[in-house]
């Protein structure tokens, strides 16, 4: 298996070695937190129906004016 092309320069592989660090357990923890970066921006979607009636009223709607639009895209598209 051929080795993994990585951006990673010679003196980031000394630093890490200065300072005691496996270059793997580094890349390990980044690719980790990544795809837990990535799961909770996916997950924190807010919908019009999750705001308050005091935030709707904040951006000029009201709860039904929500549904009305909503029904009115389904009916035309």
């Amino acid at each position: 298996m051929p080795p993994q092309l990585t951006n990673v320069s010679p003196e980031i592989e000394g630093d890490a070695a200065r300072r005691g660090l496996d270059l793997s357990i580094v890349l390990s923890l980044l690719k980790r937190y990544w795809r837990v970066f990535l799961q909770r921006r996916q997950g924190q979607r807010v919908t019009l129906h999750d705001l308050s009636d005091r935030e709707l009223m904040d951006i000029g709607l009201t709860r039904s004016e929500i549904d009305y639009s909503r029904l009115q895209g389904l009916s035309t598209g």
